[in-house]
């Protein structure tokens, strides 16, 4: 009778830790896990939601309990939550989950950060960043993505330059391109210099000019020059006329 009495007793004592002492450390941890890598928040924020995911809590009602009903959850507690949620099954190691849900609450969240800095250990990572990378990864795994990582910046590397060298030769060749045709091109005749020197030229220099020429050339072209002078005055009487007229 004695032991049915006591067998009662202790069937009526919560069995492991409680929804209530989860939920008490997730939200005084919510603030300051975010960035606090001295104190390792994370990864007991991680933990605690292990935790949770063992215990099979719905995930809306462990909001709702530390958020407020109807409140959104931070960023902070998606995060670990999607952490551990990755990670829980290959960080568990020689242990299980039905064991330690067993544990009262700091023995619990204990090994579940000790089975976390274990996992860390076995793939190599050292932060945060780099652990939730790998953490739902062999062993194997990730040291096989590490060496495609590399190699993929090597690549992305190489690609890079041979960009940069291909556009340095399309550069190349259209200055040489463009010398060639510069050399190509005949010299300016001394017309074309004297044209180009005398393209700012005052009146009073043109008519210097004029002179010059008419003394260095001979009867026949002067008569031409004549002859073509004529007909440009004449062309250019008929011109004003017309627009006398006109107005």
């Amino acid at each position: 009778m004695n032991n049915t009495v006591a067998t009662k007793e202790q069937s009526a004592v919560p069995v492991g830790y409680t929804v209530q002492s989860v939920i008490t450390r997730i939200a005084a941890l919510d603030i300051d896990a975010a960035g606090n890598a001295e104190k390792a928040a994370w990864k007991r924020y991680t933990g605690l939601a292990c935790l949770s995911i063992a215990k099979a809590w719905d995930k809306k009602k462990v909001v709702e309990l530390v958020f407020g009903k109807g409140a959104k959850p931070s960023k902070t507690f998606q995060n670990m939550w999607s952490l551990a949620e990755k990670a829980r099954n290959n960080m568990v190691g020689n242990r299980s989950w039905a064991e330690i849900k067993l544990m009262p609450i700091e023995e619990a969240l204990d090994t579940a950060i000790m089975m976390l800095n274990a996992h860390m250990a076995v793939l190599s990572c050292s932060s945060k960043n780099e652990y939730e990378k790998f953490c739902n990864l062999s062993p194997s795994e990730a040291e096989d993505k590490r060496k495609q990582e590399v190699a993929d910046k090597a690549a992305a590397k190489s690609e890079a330059e041979a960009a940069t060298a291909q556009a340095a030769d399309t550069q190349q060749v259209a200055e040489d391109d463009a010398t060639a045709k510069a050399d190509a091109l005949p010299e300016r005749t001394a017309a074309q210099a004297a044209m180009a020197a005398l393209h700012e030229a005052s009146r009073d220099d043109l008519m210097d000019v004029l002179s010059h020429i008419v003394t260095r050339i001979g009867t026949e072209d002067l008569t031409m020059v004549r002859d073509q002078l004529t007909a440009i005055l004449a062309n250019m009487a008929a011109q004003a006329e017309a627009a006398t007229q006109a107005a």
